[in-house]
This record gives structure tokens, C-alpha cells and sequence, in this order.
């Protein structure tokens, strides 16, 4: 018999126990870590209460060096240094030995009984680990024997039954955590002899193709009949489907129950980011975003099949409460899509009631609510159809996403872009405001909040800072994240001087020459007329910028803008003044560098020019009162007290 004892302490082991279940499913995913092929999960019970769990594979089994290596050093399990099973059929799970320890959340004894195969002879032998000495292993002496290669972990002497363990619950969490091992390693897992059968439990699967840059990965989609717990995930996989990691899938369902899966063959470079890969702004964030975005699309794909069939069933059986002919206009189509998608989320209640006539009724009160008091919808969904408040809810989130509700939020996204256009203009020429506008506590504030101001491409990058802010940023957006980190020195002007920029915008798209634009903005207090000495602290930032090596020239432009509500005459006779490069002051011809001088008024007058289109479909020009409502809404905080207030200037 050997006594090995962990090189950790009591706290640090107990800290990683999680749940039973969770216990149970790294034994899972230490016997597929074996190239086992069959795996059984026994619960035994008496009256309801958990006496024992046993977790059998048929495996290559734990030989005793391996044994004494892996009980005897935390973290130092064979798997630490390797990425394949032993014969390099399987990728691994597990890497730093702890998941054992998970099992041990209700104390008891845990016991392995396993046989390993090595030259061609083969030797059983028995590890017993007990709570609370978690941190010490028996093992016997290898004894020959002619059993098969396996592994019997036997869980049991708890201080109290485990609870959480037994049940459909446990049946679909096996499911779902290990629903692509079983459909791409061929592996075979059943819970006290119940077989865990993905093909009666789907109602649909795919592989869906994503690719970020020269990556590649595989999502695939796995659409359960019936709800699972837990669901909606985003399982983080190798390549083999093995799941490291799993998140939100952070996308709209449509009331499908759903499980993805990423498998990407870089996953276990990143394991130590996962928890966080949602945040990450290299590729592996990249990755996560993309496959989200294609989920959803196909997720988009299956609803709309669903709809279809069910309204065609409603249709055939004359339960549908609209004729066939097309809708007269786009009132009524619009009615019908958000008729279509009420009814098609209330389809188990309405599929459900008795009697065809009842189920034709209501349908019919569906229609006549939406058409004549939307505002009824809910007391039929809720009284009349008693459907369930999880359904209500989702069903709100799902009609203000409908082609009704998204023209409705554009109207008032347009609006609200022009009561803000005509604030602006009050705010930045009006001597009795203009006098009291602040540069940078207020005015910078409104304007870093509503960038569309300046180009509907550009989005705020960063906000008061210096040129070494300015560089980090232009790295990130150029995707070389780790040179904006290695920065360890600041970047100055052209005169060796520390710059603050206020205001720098990153765009959104690519040029058509493949360069990208990063625009730094220098505002001026409005009651400040733009001259040779404003224009001056513009030209030593760009020059910082050109100076600076680390600023690649090659594929950004960048465009520096001085911005006021007035301009010197001196300084308007430097600068061009009509046509589309109206402010320009200088264009380098070997870099890809241009300084401009720009008013508010030159400003304002392209915003309002993008928005002439809708606002005269709109038929909307908000008054004064109206413009300055929205910034009173909108950007209290960031207003002159009198402004805010709502004194008039006379008062003031």
C-alpha cells in the first residue's frame, strides 16, 4: 500500500469543489480523456435519497506510475504536457489534474478500481481518496489480472445524500455537455442504464461554417425537441468538440431550444481567457462575436421555417384568420407579419385548446386586438389564452424587433438627431449661449455622446487624452493589440511637448484604397475664434503623429480638425472655403495626413444635409423648445445651468 499525499493545502482543495454533477462530469471527461468508447453513470438510490454513484468506463485504465504522478502532484497530471489521448485518437479536457476533486461537495469516499494494459500484460489496482483528507491517496500494489481495461469510480459515504444529481436534469446536463463528443468521437454514455440518445432528443442539427480572417472554426447547432437545462449555451470546443468552456449564447432564440457548440482548433491556446472571451478584443473575441452573429442568423432561419409551416397548417385546416390574397399595402402587410409572429409564439397554447371553432376564435381575437387595440394583446395572451408569463415576456422583447416597431424606433432615432442638430447650432452661435458653453466639460461631452455629427463612419475611439492614447488606439484598430500594450514610453508633440487630443474617432469602414481613418478633433470654446495660434497646436499634434515610428502611415489616414464657431480672417484666407474640402488648410503630398479648420455652422450644415431625405418623409423640423427638450433628456449633466434648467435668456 502507498500513501502519497497532494503538495497543496486543505483550503486551496477544498476551494475547487464545485458540485456533484459537476464532480461526475469530469469523470466523464476523464474516461473519454482514456479513449474509452462506452461510459455509464450509475445513480443508486433508496427512497429518494443518494446512497452511491458510480461512474464506469472502458477506457486504458491508470497504471501505477501514472497513479503516483497524478495523487501525488496537483497540476502535475500527464495531460499537462500533452494535447492528444495516449494514442493520440482524442484531444484532451482536462490538463491540470484538479477535477477530481469536484466530487467531493457532500465529503464521502471516492474510489477508482482500474485495470491498465501495459507491455502487453495487464494490472489492476485501487485508489481510495476520503473526505476530509482530500489532499492523501491510497493506492494498493499492481496485482496481475485478465480483467479488460477500465475504470470504476465509485463515489459513496456521504455526510449527506447529494441532492441535484438524480433525474432529468442530470440526464440533459450529460446531454448537452457532451452532445458533440458523442456525435463526432462515437462515444457511447448512458445515466443508470438509460442511453443517452441525442437522435430522440433533436429536432435539428447543423454545421455552420465561420471564418475570421485566414481562421476557421465549425459551429454547430444542435436544436433540442424539448426544453434542457441549462440551455441557450455557447460551449467553447477544440476541434474534436471537446468543451473547455461554456457562455451565454447571447443571442435571440425565438423560443427554440437550442445548444452551439464553436469548435475551433486554437480554442485550448486561449483556455486561460475563456471566462472573459466575450470581452477579448483580439481573435478569440473576434471568433466568439462571429459565431454569434452566424447562430443568430441561423436561429433567424429556423424561426421563419417554423412560421411557415405553422401558418400553412392554420391555413389548411382554415384556422388563419386572413384571406389569401396579398396584402392591399404596407399597413396591412406590416400587420400581418406582427399577426404572423404573435400567433406563431402563442401556437402551443392555440394548438392546444379543444375544439375546432375555439382555436379559430383565437385566432381571430389575435387579429382583431393587434388591428383595432394593440394595447389588448397582452389580456388575450394572458386571460384568454393563459399564456405563460416566460411566453409574454419573450413575445414583448419579439414585437419590439417587428418591421412595425423598428420604423417606429427610426422615426425616432432620426428625430432625435435633428432636435439635437438644431440645439447644437443654438448652443454653439447664440451669443447668450455660446457665452456660457464650456469647452470641455460640456460641449466635448455632448458631441463625444452623437459622433454621427461628423461622418455616420466614425466612432469615438477615445476622449481626452494624450498622443500615447492616441497611438495605443490606432495599434487596436490596426489589430496589433500587444504593440498598443508593449507601449512604454509617451509619445509627444513635435515640440517634445505632452498633447492632450480631445476627441479621436476611429472609422468603420476601409477606404477604397484600403487605408483606414482615424480623425483627431481639437474643439475651441465657441466664444474662441479659430486663428494661426489655434491652427498651430493642430499642426505640432499631427506632426507628433508623423514623427512617432510606431504610427503606421501606410495603412491609416488621419485627419486632424480644429473646430470652432469662428474663424480669424487671417486663417480663412489660409484655408478653402467652398466645394467639399471646404476647411482644408493642408494636404501633404507624401503622407497620408490632412489639417483642416472647420466651424460649427460648416458642421452642422452636412448633418442636416445627410438627414434632408428622411426628415422630409418625416415631414419634421423640431422647434427650438423641442431641441433643447431632447438635450435636457438626453445630456442634463452636460448642459450650462441655464440651459438645463429651462431658464429663458431673457432671465438669464
Amino acid at each position: 500500500m502507498r500513501h502519497l499525499r497532494l503538495q497543496f493545502g486543505q483550503s486551496y482543495l477544498a476551494s475547487l469543489s464545485k458540485s456533484v454533477l459537476d464532480g461526475v462530469i469530469e469523470l466523464v471527461w476523464n474516461a473519454i480523456d482514456a479513449e474509452a468508447t462506452q461510459v455509464q453513470v450509475d445513480v443508486i438510490e433508496i427512497d429518494g435519497a443518494v446512497l452511491e454513484i458510480k461512474v464506469i468506463d472502458d477506457g486504458h485504465g491508470i497504471d501505477i506510475v501514472t497513479a503516483e504522478k497524478e495523487f501525488g502532484f496537483l497540476g502535475d497530471s500527464w495531460k499537462a504536457a500533452a494535447t492528444r489521448s495516449k494514442t493520440g485518437a482524442r484531444s484532451l479536457h482536462g490538463r491540470a489534474g484538479q477535477g477530481r476533486l469536484s466530487i467531493f461537495k457532500y465529503g464521502g469516499t471516492a474510489q477508482w478500481r482500474t485495470v491498465s494494459e501495459l507491455a502487453g500484460s495487464r494490472e489492476e489496482l485501487t485508489i481510495t481518496v476520503r473526505y476530509p483528507e482530500i489532499a492523501q491517496a491510497d493506492i494498493t500494489d499492481p496485482l496481475p489480472t485478465s480483467g479488460s481495461t477500465g475504470t470504476v469510480v465509485t463515489l459513496s459515504n456521504f455526510a449527506q445524500p447529494p441532492t441535484g444529481i438524480h433525474g432529468d436534469v442530470t440526464y440533459e446536463r450529460l446531454l448537452t455537455t457532451f452532445a458533440v463528443s458523442m456525435r463526432v468521437q462515437g462515444v457511447a454514455i448512458k445515466l443508470s442504464g438509460r442511453p443517452l440518445d441525442l437522435a430522440d432528443a433533436l429536432t435539428h442539427e447543423e454545421d455552420i461554417d465561420v471564418h475570421v480572417g485566414n481562421e476557421s472554426a465549425v459551429l454547430t447547432l444542435l436544436e433540442w425537441k424539448h426544453k434542457v437545462k441549462p440551455e441557450d449555451e455557447l460551449h467553447l470546443c477544440d476541434a474534436d468538440g471537446v468543451s473547455l468552456h461554456s457562455l451565454p449564447a447571447s443571442v435571440d432564440g425565438h423560443g427554440l431550444h437550442f445548444t452551439a457548440y464553436l469548435r475551433w482548433k486554437r480554442m485550448p491556446q486561449h483556455s486561460g481567457q475563456l471566462p472573459a472571451a466575450s470581452l477579448d478584443s483580439g481573435i478569440l473575441g473576434r471568433m466568439i462575436r462571429e459565431a454569434r452573429r452566424r447562430l443568430q442568423r441561423a436561429l433567424d432561419h429556423r424561426r421563419d421555417l417554423r412560421r411557415r409551416e405553422i401558418i400553412e397548417n392554420w391555413k389548411r385546416e382554415g384556422f388563419y384568420p386572413f384571406d389569401d390574397r396579398p396584402p392591399a399595402t404596407e399597413s396591412e402587410r406590416l400587420t400581418r407579419e406582427t399577426f404572423d409572429l404573435v400567433a406563431v409564439e402563442a401556437a402551443p397554447v392555440i394548438d392546444g385548446v379543444r375544439g375546432r371553432k375555439a382555436r379559430q376564435l383565437s385566432l381571430r381575437l389575435l387579429r382583431e386586438a393587434l388591428e383595432h387595440n394593440p394595447g389588448q394583446i397582452h389580456r388575450v395572451l394572458e386571460q384568454v389564452l393563459d399564456l405563460d408569463l416566460e411566453s409574454v415576456a419573450r413575445l414583448d422583447r419579439l414585437l419590439a424587433h417587428t418591421p412595425l416597431s423598428r420604423l417606429i424606433s427610426a422615426s425616432s432615432a432620426i428625430a432625435g438627431r435633428l432636435e439635437f442638430l438644431g440645439a447644437l447650432r443654438d448652443l454653439t452661435s447664440r451669443d447668450v449661449h455660446r457665452k456660457r458653453l464650456l469647452e470641455r466639460s460640456q460641449l466635448h461631452k455632448l458631441v463625444e455622446a452623437e459622433p454621427w455629427i461628423f461622418g455616420e463612419e466614425y466612432a469615438l475611439a477615445a476622449s481626452d487624452r494624450g498622443l500615447t492614447e492616441v497611438l495605443k488606439q490606432h495599434l487596436k484598430y490596426l489589430d496589433r493589440p500587444e504593440l498598443a500594450e508593449a507601449i512604454d514610453r509617451e509619445v509627444l508633440d513635435s515640440d517634445g511637448h505632452r498633447a492632450i487630443v480631445d476627441l479621436l474617432f476611429s472609422g468603420r469602414v476601409v477606404n477604397a484604397d484600403d487605408h483606414k481613418t482615424m480623425l483627431v478633433i481639437e474643439l475651441k470654446r465657441p466664444s474662441v475664434s479659430i486663428g494661426v495660434k489655434e491652427y498651430e497646436q493642430l499642426r505640432k499634434y499631427a506632426m507628433g503623429v508623423v514623427d512617432e515610428e510606431q504610427f503606421d502611415l501606410t495603412r491609416t489616414r488621419f485627419e486632424f480638425w480644429a473646430v470652432s464657431t469662428g474663424i480669424t480672417p487671417e486663417m480663412r484666407r489660409e484655408r478653402t472655403n467652398r466645394g467639399p474640402e471646404t476647411g482644408l488648410v493642408k494636404a501633404y503630398d507624401d503622407l497620408p495626413v490632412r489639417l483642416w479648420v472647420k466651424t460649427w455652422a460648416e458642421i452642422l450644415h452636412t448633418a442636416e444635409h445627410r438627414l434632408r431625405y428622411v426628415r422630409e418623409q418625416l415631414e419634421y423640423e423640431p422647434t427650438q423648445e423641442q431641441s433643447f427638450e431632447y438635450l435636457r433628456r438626453m445630456y442634463a449633466d452636460r448642459l450650462p445651468p441655464t440651459v438645463a434648467a429651462n431658464v429663458p435668456p431673457e432671465a438669464s
